[in-house]
């Protein structure tokens, strides 16, 4: 940092000093020396300024990239939880699907059992009822016969008395 103007400042001097007595140049050469000690020192802190600058640009780029990298991951990561989720929720849709029809079917069959028993049942009642009027068709037949029986042995009893009395 200013390399060329300290050297030109400094080929001025020498030309002065070989023109002028050196009681006049001492104080322009310790200003000199003092600004060259500044002008050092400046430098050192502009390269360290530039190296500081450098040093942030780099950990700047750094966090840019690491922040990238984590972005990505997490995308990543997303799009595998939601391709997971959309799967497990595919997985469960089938399941009830699947219990949905085994349940309809289930319901058919026990709907067609209901059926058939109802069917059986009428069948049932239907034979029942049946026999329930050949049994009372054959109990007012028997009705008859045993009021027919009683009628001839009651007849039969007085023919019997008859006999007896006029055999006495």
């Amino acid at each position: 940092v200013g390399a060329s103007a300290l050297g030109a400042a400094q080929a001025s001097l020498a030309d002065l000093r070989r023109n002028l007595p050196p009681s006049d140049l001492q104080a322009t050469t310790a200003a000199l020396a003092s600004y060259v000690q500044l002008l050092d020192r400046y430098r050192q802190a502009a390269i360290a300024v530039e190296q500081l600058q450098g040093g942030l640009e780099t950990m700047g780029n750094q966090l840019r990239d690491a922040s990238r990298v984590l972005t990505r991951h997490q995308i990543q990561l997303r799009d595998e939880e939601a391709l997971e989720a959309r799967s497990m929720l595919s997985v469960i849709a089938l399941l009830a699907l699947n219990s949905m029809q085994q349940m309809a079917l289930s319901l058919r069959e026990l709907i067609g059992g209901i059926g058939q028993g109802t069917g059986q049942l009428t069948a049932a009642v239907g034979e029942l009822s049946s026999v329930a009027e050949r049994t009372q068709v054959m109990t007012g037949n028997q009705k008859d016969e045993t009021d027919q029986v009683a009628t001839a042995m009651n007849e039969m009893a007085a023919t019997v008395l008859e006999v007896a009395r006029n055999a006495e």
